[in-house]
C-alpha cells in the first residue's frame, strides 16, 4: 500500500495538470486491477482503499475557521505520508483495513 500511496501522490495529488476529483470517489481511491503486472504483491492489494483526507484539495473549501480563536483560518501543513512515509490504518469489521493519508492543518 505504501507503493500505491507513493504513486498516487506523485502522479495525481502533486501533479497540477491532473483533476484529482476524477480519480477519487469523495476522498477514497481503490487499487485498480492490473493485468500487466504478475507480481503477487500487486494482486494482493487489488480493491483495497486509500483515503486522502485533504479538505481544501478534495472539496475546494475556501477556508476552515480556527475552532480555538475564531479569528483565523487553518491552512494545510503536511500529511503523515509526506512527513514519515506512513499510512494510518482504519480497521473495519469486514475485510482488510483502509489506509489513510491525513493532512494536518495549522
Amino acid at each position: 500500500m505504501l507503493a500505491f500511496a507513493k504513486t498516487v501522490v506523485d502522479k495525481i495529488t502533486l501533479n497540477k495538470e491532473v483533476d484529482v476529483q476524477r480519480h477519487f470517489d469523495g476522498i477514497t481511491i481503490a487499487v485498480p486491477a492490473n493485468d500487466q503486472n504478475l507480481e503477487p504483491q500487486c494482486h494482493s492489494i487489488v480493491g483495497q482503499k486509500l483515503l486522502y483526507v485533504d479538505w481544501y484539495k478534495m472539496y475546494g473549501l475556501d477556508g476552515v475557521p480556527c475552532q480555538r480563536c475564531n479569528r483565523g483560518h487553518l491552512k494545510n501543513d503536511r500529511t503523515n505520508y509526506s512527513k514519515n512515509k506512513i499510512l494510518f490504518p482504519i480497521f473495519v469489521m469486514e475485510g482488510p483495513p483502509i489506509w489513510a493519508m491525513v493532512m494536518s492543518m495549522v
